[in-house]
């Protein structure tokens, strides 16, 4: 890998941000580069990158960004780039290493997952219907403790999640909105208030652990700043 090339945030759908750790990327690496579906192809499969939900399945082949973005992780993942993969973007690294992304019992909102390494079982906040296996070449990190799917895993340089490790209060109260059971509403809302801090205090600990794992650091000293690539056309 090329250490001098930035980092690079995939951000699949505009309600899926990169949300409370915009703040540890800036204070760690001083920039990095934001990536959409409409400039897809500017990915560099050398360059380390942070894979972020969608709603779409990895499954959708048909879509353009996304045969793009699986070819570009293919290639990240032979050239051992660092991958940081969250939801959807889990899904996309362990299909790329081999496991199936199915349907599963929905899950949104906060549920319990269990730490591998320390046994110890947290609460995370999910959004997703469809899940995975740990990839047989990878270290399961998190796994899942109503249902039998993989909740996090490492691979060489790579991490990635299946829970929503990046969710401030904002996204939250986004996804809540549509909703339609009132009843589920209220709970997570209710729930929100209860575990968004050791929540976020976790996405701070994994990000971390990517980042000295790969040795990431500020390319130069500059102003803090993030870069959306402008719109094609």
């Amino acid at each position: 890998m090329n250490v001098l090339k930035p980092l690079q945030v995939l951000q699949f759908s505009p309600n899926n941000p990169i949300g409370f750790l915009h703040h540890q990327l800036i204070d760690k690496l001083g920039s990095y580069r934001v990536i959409t579906p409409e400039n897809i192809d500017l990915i560099e499969s050398d360059a380390p990158m942070i894979l972020l939900g969608s709603p779409q399945s990895v499954n959708d082949r048909h879509l353009d960004w996304l045969r793009i973005t699986r070819k570009k992780v293919e290639q990240a993942i032979e050239m051992d780039t660092p991958i940081f993969g969250i939801c959807f973007g889990a899904q996309l690294i362990a299909n790329v290493l081999g496991s199936a992304v199915v349907n599963v019992d929905p899950e949104f909102g906060w549920y319990p997952v269990r730490d591998t390494e320390s046994q110890t079982e947290i609460t995370a906040f999910q959004w997703h219907e469809q899940g995975f296996q740990c990839p047989s070449s990878a270290q399961e990190l998190f796994s899942g403790t109503t249902q039998a799917i993989c909740q996090g895993f490492k691979y060489q340089r790579s991490i990635a999640t299946q829970f929503h490790c990046e969710v401030d209060q904002m996204t939250i109260q986004k996804w809540v909105q549509n909703l339609k059971n009132e009843g589920l509403k209220s709970h997570i809302e209710t729930q929100t208030n209860d575990y968004l801090h050791s929540s976020q205090q976790l996405g701070l600990s994994l990000m971390s652990r990517w980042l000295d794992l790969n040795g990431l650091r500020p390319l130069h000293k500059t102003q803090a700043r993030f870069e959306r690539f402008p719109k094609k056309g």
